[in-house]
């Protein structure tokens, strides 16, 4: 059971061709989405906040930096594998659309095409 899971997580984190080229041509026509719950924006609220917790205990300089690159990079990575972890649950389908719609809000080719 543990080694199937693992399986269906690593197939849904490897994503695929189809599903990065569908949030590419997501993000070029439609542009980058806006909404509260966007990932960009949880992103920087949770940078926000433990950037404000490490400074509070006095860690800042360069381990500061590192320690908050860490627990950034250990929160969402967890988040992102449980989501991914969820849609492999509702089967191939819907994973292939939420990994489209998680692509397509964290990129912003688009917008960055249209301001260069």
């Amino acid at each position: 059971m543990a080694r199937e899971v693992a399986h269906e997580l690593t197939a849904w984190l490897s994503g695929s061709a189809s599903a990065l080229a569908a949030a590419v041509i997501l993000d070029l026509v439609v542009g980058d989405p806006e909404y509260r719950w966007h990932p960009v924006r949880l992103i920087g609220a949770t940078l926000s906040w433990f950037e404000a917790r490490l400074r509070a205990a006095g860690i800042d300089g360069r381990a500061g930096g590192i320690l908050l690159l860490l627990l950034l990079t250990a929160t969402w990575g967890a988040a992102l594998s449980a989501v991914g972890f969820a849609c492999t649950r509702l089967g191939p389908w819907p994973a292939w659309a939420c990994h489209t719609f998680l692509v397509y809000s964290l990129l912003a080719l688009g917008d960055l095409v249209r301001h260069f």
